[in-house]
């Protein structure tokens, strides 16, 4: 198992590797230190980074294990939302079941071109992903930049942060035609 250490010391090691790299006019899909591909997120974050402070390969390396580390969770949580909604729709399961090999068959397995063709899966995780946001506040989150006065008179002050509550939107039929 990799310590926390050692993850953080060959993640840095990558965002220097891509830093020189990049410096030198290399693209992405070469190989990186001669046997690794460079991550293409890694390679974006960096020659979209707006400072030197940015392209710093540790903080680069921080950004890049917060990355990790959130999209293994939200990967999970919707995952496991999914599974659940699969067993409270039974009846789905079939009709799901059917795309899945018949896709896998035509395709040759699991491949991405196999997946864009999943239009019942995809359909099934969309709706599960809107009736399970990743969290109560997920649609809207704002911090005002300057004193904001409401339609309703409301007034935020400078430096407030501002959210919307996700659920109560994704299940109002005012918005969503049939929630």
């Amino acid at each position: 198992m990799v310590t926390e250490e050692e993850a953080l010391k060959l993640t840095i090691e990558e965002s220097e590797s891509v830093a020189t790299n990049t410096r030198l006019g290399d693209s992405h899909d070469e190989k990186s230190n001669g046997n690794d591909t460079a991550s293409p997120l890694l390679t974006w974050t960096y020659e979209d980074a707006f400072n030197d402070l940015e392209r710093d390969p540790v903080n680069l390396a921080h950004r890049m294990i917060f990355l990790g580390l959130g999209s293994i969770h939200t990967t999970g949580s919707q995952t496991a939302h999914a599974i659940h909604d699969l067993a409270a729709r039974p009846e789905l399961v079939k009709s799901l079941r059917e795309e899945i090999e018949e896709v896998r068959t035509a395709e040759k397995g699991w491949e991405k071109a196999a997946l864009v063709k999943m239009w019942r899966l995809d359909s099934f995780m969309s709706e599960s992903k809107r009736m399970n946001p990743p969290a109560l506040t997920a649609v809207f989150h704002r911090l005002a930049m300057e004193p904001l006065v409401l339609f309703d008179g409301t007034r935020i002050p400078k430096g407030t942060f501002i959210a919307i509550a996700a659920a109560s939107n994704l299940l109002n039929p005012d918005v969503v035609l049939d929630p």
